[in-house]
């Protein structure tokens, strides 16, 4: 995920494409949200000690936030169109 945000941070300059950094942003976030919910750990509740279960809730949170943050700037870019410098 790292990875594909490095891309689209180097290829928003040249894409005529605007929109592409939030919408990976967005994907990135939910991919976050996702890989979170998968992990086994974060099924059994009872084994969690108080790190542990600050940790999935900081990381649904932060997944979230880039989500609703790359959504909002790909709607941005869709509503006004290309941003010619």
């Amino acid at each position: 995920m790292p990875l594909a945000a490095l891309v689209a941070a180097t290829t928003a300059e040249q894409a005529n494409e605007r929109r592409v950094p939030g919408l990976l942003c967005a994907g990135i976030g939910i991919g976050c949200i996702v890989g979170t919910l998968v992990e086994p750990v974060t099924r059994r509740p009872g084994s969690w000690g108080r790190g542990v279960g600050a940790a999935i809730a900081l990381n649904v949170v932060a997944g979230a936030a880039l989500t609703a943050a790359g959504l909002r700037y790909a709607s941005r870019r869709s509503r006004f169109g290309p941003q010619h410098s």
